[in-house]
């Protein structure tokens, strides 16, 4: 585990609030594995809810998991968040970005490229579960890939299942 990973996965552990910010740092568009910028704004893995709605507005659509939290869609920025339940509310575990979505990576990975791009970035990718792409789960990223290029981009702790 990355000390960035731990960080921001010791609140789970702890059972505490949201991670220690100061720890992740989001130097481009998009993070692996802490969070991307929306709208010139941090989205950050374990964000709460609350803090999504004060930063970004009300989501356009949201779907209840129950048990499991919930998804929470801002269509018009191309980003997608997966929250979990908590006893003080969600907090963000997974961010899918696609469509109208035109941040980059350090490396300007980014919606569009081709496929090799992720590899020249980030190495020899794990198959993911449903990614149809390539998946880093040590490294908090996934790619998704049709016609051989990018289609969408997930962001997520090391400790997110996607099953």
């Amino acid at each position: 585990m990355s000390p960035r990973s731990f960080l921001c996965a010791l609140p789970l552990i702890l059972a505490a609030s949201a991670c220690d910010r100061s720890r992740c740092e989001i130097s481009s568009d998009i993070e692996p594995g802490c969070g991307v910028l929306v709208a010139g704004e941090p989205l950050r893995i374990w964000d709460t809810r609350a803090e999504m709605t004060e930063v970004h507005g009300t989501p356009e659509r949201s779907r209840d998991l129950g048990d499991e939290g919930e998804v929470v869609v801002y269509t018009s920025l191309g980003v997608q968040g997966v929250t979990t339940q908590t006893s003080d509310g969600g907090l963000l575990r997974a961010i899918t970005l696609s469509g109208s979505y035109d941040g980059s990576t350090a490396r300007d990975v980014r919606i569009g490229s081709y496929s090799n791009a992720p590899l020249n970035e980030f190495g020899d990718p794990i198959e993911g579960p449903f990614f149809g792409g390539w998946y880093y789960p040590t490294q908090g990223i996934g790619f998704e890939l049709e016609d051989d290029k990018v289609v969408r981009i997930h962001i997520f702790d090391e400790d997110f299942s996607w099953q």
